[in-house]
């Protein structure tokens, strides 16, 4: 027999409104991320979901938004450039600005992508793959960070999940 593991990580509806394909980060095309996985979601966005060796299981989605709802991608052998596809599907009206088509994305500058989220009763710390330069200080511009205490259930179906009312 099969042995069924339970996911390391759901990413509830608010974040990933559907789920679609998985590709692994090789070649040149992405350095920073050889190792972790790419989730394409058809509402436009691609998470990237670190290796997964340690206690705490995290994604960040890669800025911006993607405007074709994605349903697959693959990575070119040779550059490692990311190419994804998608198309709207009958009956359900795309989220993104266009229906369907290909897209090409491509790292355009250097990256330090968070490797570890580390969460304590007072405070979030995320590790990057490398320390920011000398007299750099961190500054976040525009970047959220959500939590979410998703359970799973047997039932068919994503639930969807609200954030807890003040």
């Amino acid at each position: 027999g099969r042995q069924v593991l339970d996911a390391a990580i759901w990413l509830p509806h608010l974040a990933n409104k559907s789920a679609a394909g998985f590709a692994a980060f090789e070649g040149d095309g992405f350095p920073e991320l050889k190792g972790a996985t790419a989730h394409f979601s058809w509402n436009g966005r691609l998470f990237v979901l670190p290796q997964d060796d340690r206690e705490t299981a995290f994604a960040w989605a890669i800025e911006p938004q993607i405007d074709i709802p994605i349903l697959n991608g693959a990575f070119h052998p040779e550059t490692g450039d990311l190419y994804a596809v998608g198309l709207g599907i009958s009956g359900y009206k795309a989220t993104t600005p266009k229906a369907m088509g290909i897209v090409e994305v491509k790292r355009n500058r250097p990256m330090s992508p968070p490797v570890e989220l580390r969460l304590s009763r007072d405070r979030i710390e995320v590790a990057l793959a490398e320390a920011l330069p000398t007299g750099i200080e961190p500054k976040v511009i525009g970047n959220t960070l959500s939590a979410y205490q998703v359970t799973r259930s047997p039932k068919y179906g994503s639930g969807h999940m609200r954030l807890p009312e003040d």
